[in-house]
């Protein structure tokens, strides 16, 4: 029973993943997480937001704190990437976090 679940949401998933990947142009990482992103007008400026869904949370129902790290490399990979020519590429090198305290609600 536990298999035939794993395949079911496994199949499911893979499938979600590709078609908002496809529809939107939506990295599998944003689409996995549901992120949301804005760029203005002038390429300037990128609101990237992250849903408090259970995928997120620890086991202490808090938002995982490698999650708003996902968060913060995919908003500035996103941003990066909007401001070179389309035969570059953008990745992250280095990233250091220090965290103050749990985040609640959406990010």
């Amino acid at each position: 029973m536990v298999n035939e679940f794993q395949k079911l949401a496994k199949s499911i998933l893979f499938s979600e993943l590709k078609s908002r990947s496809r529809k939107r142009k939506y990295s599998n990482i944003s689409s996995l997480f549901q992120l949301n992103k804005n760029v203005s007008d002038e390429g300037t400026k990128l609101t990237m937001t992250l849903p408090n869904t259970p995928l997120v949370r620890n086991e202490r129902n808090i938002t995982d704190g490698g999650m708003m790290a996902t968060l913060l490399d995919s908003a500035m990979g996103t941003l990066a990437g909007s401001t070179i020519p389309k035969d570059y590429v953008t990745v992250t090198q280095d990233i250091e976090f220090r965290y103050v305290k749990a985040a609640i609600g959406d990010l």
